[in-house]
């Protein structure tokens, strides 16, 4: 062991980086709402369906939006 707590590493190679997570986001979630209202509304009503094609839309709208920025936590 080094002085520093951890194991001796084998020569070339380095200290692992901490993780990088993304932050937490309820976009998915919306998108499944969607999704679900969508299927609920094919047996009930074009409304609920058409309500739930506008959620889903916006889920993935932002769900697609947070990955092409990349935005980290």
């Amino acid at each position: 062991m080094t002085s520093g707590g951890s194991p001796d590493l084998h020569p070339g190679w380095h200290e692992p980086l901490p993780a990088r997570l993304p932050r937490p986001t309820p976009v998915p979630a919306v998108a499944a709402l969607g999704a679900c209202l969508l299927a609920f509304g094919v047996e009930t009503s074009w409304v609920v369906s058409a309500v739930g094609l506008a959620v889903f839309a916006a889920g993935i709208a932002g769900w697609v939006g947070e990955m092409r920025h990349g935005r980290q936590g």
